[in-house]
């Protein structure tokens, strides 16, 4: 990997007076400082596309991208210093290579920055690094503070981008920044709310990636008909996880899975699909060893039962609507302070329409995570195989060998 440039771009247009200072939700003050990205893998193209030039376009109609934290404040200065574009190429690195990852170690080298630069209050909110290959292909790296935006606000983002690319303006739909008014910030510490969640040192971590094909779905679906499969992949991976801490601790411990549910297209009244922000609710369910169709039935029970909540979020009074948030939150820290139960956290991308994004390369081959540094942490996304999926799992380094080594793991992994 070599690093030909690095530099910030800024929007072509100047951010308004009235839209300089742009104030926090309580959804993303209680958000610990993390990232949140993806890794877009694209084929050769003879006539490339200029990518800065398209971003400095897109920026204005997302302006705090541009801008920089003060967290003090929690508020961010849109004052316009720009996103950070790097570009750089991998003389020996074919496409085909990297489409058989499975490790993401292998994989790292492609995202701009390092975790540890990712709340530095000079750093960039955004970055993207832009990477040619040796047959001519593209990988496009894009990490955003978790602060600003979720994974669906970065899907949205992306798609917009891809519009003013491809001059598409009939799919473009208009983005907003209604956090603030839905959930106003009360300028408590984050620290509370992040100091529960189990941050390694990357060294200590192991991110890899298991592929369940249509095949392997179908077995699945078998098992289980009422949940969808999104949850059946779930629950293999949370059986397996639970069975593998039983045999570390020498006995059966609870475990509490947690589930993200995204708010957008679910309240009442409806909040749009392109708010960016943060606006997730967490469902928790609590389970033990047991059979995968029953671990999907809860999975699928506390799921319908957090979408139902996301209903009547907005018409709550303003202290029960923050309640809903963060008492799953408050929940999940203390099961884990307590060290007296597991704690699996699931995340599904498969619906952001990552494989839609054409940066002018057309639309990619394949989509990856950014990966997280929390322990016990599994990303679903969608694969190059329309009905199947793919599942980055976070262990720590000794939990993975074992992991790997479960029987129907291996066995659906390999269908």
């Amino acid at each position: 990997m070599e690093i030909l440039n690095r530099k910030l771009v800024k929007p072509c247009i100047p951010t308004p007076p009235n839209l300089k200072t742009f104030k926090l939700s309580f959804i993303d003050e209680i958000l610990p400082l993390m990232e949140v990205g993806v890794l877009l893998f694209y084929p050769s193209n003879p006539n490339p596309i200029h990518l800065e030039q398209s971003l400095s376009k897109v920026l204005p109609s997302f302006y705090p991208l541009a801008g920089r934290f003060n967290l003090k404040d929690q508020i961010v200065d849109c004052s316009d210093q720009g996103a950070e574009f790097v570009e750089a190429e991998a003389p020996d690195t074919e496409l085909a290579t990297l489409l058989t990852e499975r490790d993401h170690q292998n994989l790292d080298a492609f995202l701009p920055r390092e975790k540890k630069q990712v709340e530095l209050p000079t750093y960039p909110i955004l970055s993207i690094q832009a990477t040619r290959l040796k047959c001519g292909g593209l990988v496009v790296g894009v990490s955003i503070s978790h602060k600003i935006f979720d994974a669906s606000a970065l899907s949205t983002f992306l798609l917009n981008w891809s519009n003013t690319i491809t001059s598409n303006p009939e799919t473009e739909a208009a983005v907003t920044f209604d956090g603030a008014t839905l959930f106003p910030n009360r300028s408590q510490s984050s620290a509370s709310s992040s100091a529960a969640i189990r941050f390694l040192d990357l060294e200590r971590i192991s991110v890899k990636r298991f592929s369940f094909s249509k095949e392997a779905i179908a077995a699945l679906k078998q098992l289980n008909q009422r949940v969808s499969r999104v949850n059946l992949v779930c629950a293999l991976i949370a059986k397996a996880l639970i069975a593998l801490d039983g045999a570390k601790h020498g006995r059966s411990r609870g475990c509490l899975i947690t589930q993200a549910v995204n708010m957008r297209g679910r309240t009442d009244p409806p909040l749009s699909k392109t708010a960016c922000g943060n606006f997730v609710l967490l469902s928790l369910a609590h389970c033990s060893a047991g059979e995968i169709q029953q671990v999907a039935d809860l999975l699928g029970e506390v799921v319908s039962r957090s979408v139902s909540e996301c209903g009547g979020i907005l018409r709550m009074d303003e202290d029960r609507r923050n309640e809903t948030v963060v008492g799953p939150l408050r929940t999940a820290g203390r099961t884990f302070m307590s060290g007296e139960d597991n704690v699996l956290t699931f995340t599904d991308y498969s619906k952001f329409g990552f494989y839609g994004v054409d940066l002018g390369w057309g639309k990619p081959v394949w989509a990856s995570i950014a990966p997280h540094t929390i322990a016990n942490t599994v990303v679903v996304m969608g694969s190059g195989d329309v009905d199947g999926f793919e599942a980055w799992v976070h262990l720590e380094k000794k939990d993975m060998e074992l992991f790997e080594r479960d029987q129907q793991i291996a066995t659906l992994c390999a269908i």
